[in-house]
């Protein structure tokens, strides 16, 4: 993975706006589950619709690779076929933008399996990306060295008041959402930024809860 400067070719919209899907095919969460996939679905959000050998440019691989993890996708239903295909180019575009799924006693074990392996490759992906902006930080010109940051702080909550904590930094980000789909508004100087919102009990429970939470990424 590299760091790079979004294009300011502006790329076109997906056909919908931002939609969350919730998945409740264990096959569709194990098709996702996959480091490059993960990586092609994020690379499609920031660049827009792209072919086999234009996601294969990016993220330096063969087109017959990229190509297959593309249709992998498609299959699963995380990616379709945009307009403006050009003989055997054709260009590939997100169809769900979020995902979420249901962890509980009463889910099927493989698929809460399946969903923590997805969030094992997410957070993996998202550690490394914050690594490497680390690593690079002094690239940046200084208002983003400003800007960028990390904050780690231990608190004692209620699990009512972490829901409530996740909750209000969704809100926090709702303004700026619109942005992933519609790359005409995203401000000329705007730069595609991870924001991880990570908050977790680090000490065991006295009692547990009989329904999960929803779970997603």
């Amino acid at each position: 993975m590299a760091l790079e400067r979004r294009s300011r070719e502006r790329p076109a919209p997906p056909a919908a706006a931002r939609r969350i899907r919730d998945i409740a095919d264990v096959r569709a969460l194990r098709a996702l589950a996959h480091p490059t996939r993960v990586e092609i679905m994020e690379l499609i959000a920031r660049e827009g619709p792209l072919t086999a050998t234009q996601t294969g440019d990016h993220l330096d691989m063969s087109a017959a690779n990229a190509s297959f993890h593309l249709r992998t996708l498609a299959r699963y239903g995380f990616l379709e076929e945009a307009p403006g295909a050009r003989g055997r180019a054709r260009p590939w575009r997100l169809v769900s933008t979020g995902h979420t799924w249901r962890e509980a006693p009463a889910a099927p074990a493989e698929l809460t399996l399946a969903g923590q392996e997805l969030k094992r490759v997410v957070v993996d992906r998202a550690v490394g990306q914050l690594r490497e902006y680390l690593d690079h930080r002094v690239a940046y010109p200084a208002d983003w060295q400003r800007a960028g940051g990390t904050n780690d702080w231990q608190v004692f909550l209620t699990p009512d008041e972490l829901i409530t904590l996740h909750d209000g930094f969704a809100a926090l980000l709702e303004p700026y959402l619109s942005r992933l789909t519609d790359p005409a508004t995203r401000p000329d100087d705007a730069l595609a930024v991870k924001v991880l919102a990570i908050a977790f009990p680090v000490q065991l429970p006295t009692s547990g809860d009989e329904d999960g939470p929803a779970s997603d990424a």
